[in-house]
């Protein structure tokens, strides 16, 4: 058993990037919203989600919580945001199975688990917020960003101990 750090998640993360860019362009603004945001699969997934609010803001509908998280215009990848203001659903053109097909192949740690749950497509959520909690953000404030009720949900995210066997 291997334990990750923040830094060869980081790695991975940005590789994996790069794959996709190269191999699956269409799909690549889905996964560097996703992957840059800390957003669950499903929100980057279903862009019926979104709304655009203002000319420069976007509010997502969360998938757990009723409640919105507001995105500036300039957070959003520019081609996410061209299927936004299409209404061209990702659903539409892939499958979610193609895309965690796509996971599985060009992440490295795509068998990553915390205890024993498996968190595949998450990572980038625990990424993100490993990322804030060692810039100095407060517990509370990525409890709000990552859209969780209470802090025990957050403390997962914040786990240090992700490993591949």
């Amino acid at each position: 058993m291997t334990i990750l750090s923040l830094c060869q998640l980081q790695k991975a993360r940005t590789g994996f990037l790069s794959n996709i860019k190269e191999s699956c362009y269409e799909s690549f603004p889905l996964w560097i919203t996703l992957a840059s945001k800390g957003l669950r699969f499903i929100e980057a997934y279903e862009t019926r989600r979104w709304k655009n609010i203002s000319t420069n803001k976007w509010s997502l509908y969360t998938a757990k919580m009723s409640e919105e998280r507001i995105f500036d215009k300039e957070e959003i990848n520019e081609r996410f945001l061209s299927k936004l203001n299409s209404d061209e659903q990702y659903t539409s053109i892939y499958s979610y199975r193609t895309l965690l097909r796509q996971f599985d192949i060009y992440f490295p740690y795509s068998g990553a688990r915390i205890g024993q749950r498996a968190i595949k497509t998450h990572i980038f959520r625990h990424i993100r917020a490993l990322e804030l909690y060692e810039g100095g953000m407060s517990k509370e404030m990525i409890q709000k960003y990552l859209g969780h009720y209470n802090g025990e949900s957050t403390n997962f995210y914040l786990n240090k101990d992700i490993y591949i066997a």
